[in-house]
């Protein structure tokens, strides 16, 4: 979901106005308005690219087993030491 142009547009021209002669009170409410939903729209694009990621975000089968070379705890089955793995992954 994408922030309307119109959005920012009116966000930088009351943010110039401030800068430039100050706001009236309806303008800073309608100010407050504005910010409000611009981080509306910044929130939601965040949880929708955090539910993307946690969708798509593969995850190994927790009874896999260690007879081969693991790539997600990078355990060596030729290993000498079969305790060779990562601790802070389980598998």
């Amino acid at each position: 979901m994408n922030i309307p142009k119109e959005l920012i547009e009116q966000i930088n021209i009351l943010a110039r106005k401030k800068r430039e002669q100050g706001l009236t009170e309806s303008e800073q409410k309608h100010q407050k308005k504005l910010y409000a939903k611009y981080l509306g729209y910044i929130r939601k694009q965040v949880v929708n690219q955090l539910e993307f990621i946690k969708q798509n975000t593969a995850k190994p089968s927790p009874n896999h087993s260690h007879d081969h070379s693991c790539s997600c705890c990078n355990y060596k089955s030729n290993s000498k030491n079969k305790n060779n793995y990562r601790k802070d992954v389980l598998c």
